[in-house]
C-alpha cells in the first residue's frame, strides 16, 4: 500500500503536466511509496492524453480519474481523497512542481514528530527555475502544538495569511475524521478548507525550506479578469462562517472569527473587486457591505483590531456602515488599485 497519496486536480494543464509529474516521480524517496491520483476535471485540451502517457510509464503508481463535467478543484480534490489509500495525503496543483527531497523530508518529520500535518515553504515561480538537489539537505523545522484556547484563537485569526492547500503532508485519518472536505462547484474553495484546518489541527510542524514551487500561471483562476466566478469568493467565505458556527467556533472564538471574516469576506473580496475587474463593479461592493454587516461589524475592542489591521484597512472597514455612492466607490477602488490592501 502507498505511504503517500498525492492528489492532483487537473483541468487544461497540458503545458505544465510533464514538469509537475517529472518532479513527483523523481523524488529522492522513490516512486514506490507514492500514489499519484490525477483527477481530470473534464479538460478540453490534451490533458487526459498526456495523463495516459504517464500512466503507461508508471501503471502501479499513477491512477487517473476522468470526470464527465467540470466541477472545479474542490470536487476534484474530494474525488481524489475517495481514491486515496496512503497513510498520508498531499495536494499538488499540476501547474506547480516540487523539489526532489520534498516528500522524503516531510515524511521523515511527520513520523519522527508524530503530528497531523507537516507543511513546507514555497516560492513563486515564473517558470525559470530548475530543481536543485541540494534543497532540503539541512532542513530545519518548528513544531507547533495548539494546546490552549489562546493558540487556537490565534491560529484561526491568521488563517488568511496562509490560504494554501498545497505544500502540506497530512494524515489521511485526520482529514477523514475531521471532515476536511472542499466546497464543490465553486472557485476559491481552499479558503474554506484552510479555516477548517485551522480550527481542528492540534499538532503540526513547519519545515523552513521552500520545497514547493507555486508557478504564476496567467490563465489561473485567481488571475483571470472579469470572470463570473470571482463572486464565489464571497460565497465560500459565507460557507466557512456557517461551518464555523456549526462547530461552535463563532461563540468560542468570537474575536478570531470576526477578524477572519472581516479580512476575507470584506477586505480580500474588495481586493478582488478592485483588481480583477476592468471596471470594479459597484454592485459587488454593495453586496459585500450587506453580506458582511449581516455577520460581523468591526469592534475596536476586538483583540485583533489594533495590530491586525493597517490604518488603510481600518478606513476601508469604516465604510461598511456608510452609504457609499457609486462615485465615492470609484475613488476607493482607485486608491485600492494604487495602494493595495
Amino acid at each position: 500500500m502507498a505511504r503517500i497519496s498525492i492528489i492532483l486536480p487537473c483541468y487544461n494543464v497540458a503545458p505544465f503536466l510533464d514538469r509537475c509529474l517529472e518532479s513527483l516521480v523523481s523524488q529522492t524517496l522513490g516512486i514506490e511509496p507514492l500514489e499519484l491520483i490525477c483527477v481530470d476535471d473534464a479538460s478540453t485540451d490534451d490533458t487526459v492524453q498526456k495523463l495516459h502517457l504517464w500512466e503507461r510509464r508508471y501503471p502501479d503508481q499513477i491512477c487517473i480519474v476522468e470526470c464527465m463535467e467540470n466541477r472545479r478543484q474542490g470536487t476534484a480534490r474530494n474525488i481524489g481523497l475517495q481514491y486515496a489509500s496512503g497513510e498520508y495525503v498531499s495536494f499538488v496543483d499540476p501547474d506547480d512542481w516540487v523539489e526532489p527531497a520534498t516528500f522524503e523530508v516531510l515524511l521523515k518529520v511527520m513520523e519522527s514528530e508524530r503530528v497531523q500535518m507537516v507543511q513546507c515553504g514555497s516560492v513563486r515561480d515564473f517558470g525559470d527555475r530548475k530543481p536543485d538537489g541540494n534543497v532540503g539537505q539541512n532542513a530545519s523545522y518548528r513544531r507547533m502544538d495548539i494546546d490552549s484556547e489562546e493558540k487556537r484563537s490565534h491560529k484561526i485569526a491568521l488563517t488568511g495569511s496562509e490560504p494554501m492547500v498545497w505544500g502540506r503532508l497530512l494524515e489521511r485519518e485526520y482529514l477523514l475524521r475531521e471532515g476536511l472536505l472542499f466546497p464543490e462547484d465553486l472557485a476559491y474553495e481552499d479558503n474554506y478548507w484552510c479555516l477548517i484546518l485551522s480550527g481542528t489541527v492540534e499538532h503540526y510542524c513547519v519545515v523552513d525550506v521552500p520545497f514547493y514551487h507555486y508557478c504564476v500561471n496567467e490563465s489561473s483562476t485567481i488571475l483571470k479578469n472579469n470572470a463570473d466566478y470571482h463572486t464565489d469568493f464571497l460565497t465560500v467565505q459565507l460557507l466557512a462562517m456557517e461551518e464555523a458556527e456549526r462547530r461552535g467556533w463563532r461563540d468560542q472564538y468570537p474575536d478570531a472569527m470576526e477578524f477572519h471574516f472581516l479580512h476575507g469576506a470584506y477586505l480580500d473580496f474588495l481586493k478582488i473587486i478592485c483588481l480583477r475587474y476592468d471596471a470594479p463593479p459597484y454592485s459587488l461592493f454593495r453586496l459585500a457591505q450587506e453580506t458582511v454587516i449581516s455577520k460581523a461589524i468591526p469592534r475596536k475592542e476586538n483583540v485583533y483590531y489594533v495590530n491586525g489591521f493597517t490604518e488603510f484597512q481600518k478606513i476601508l472597514l469604516g465604510l461598511l456602515e456608510c452609504d457609499v455612492t457609486k462615485e465615492q466607490f470609484r475613488e476607493v477602488a482607485a486608491k485600492v488599485q494604487c495602494l493595495g490592501i
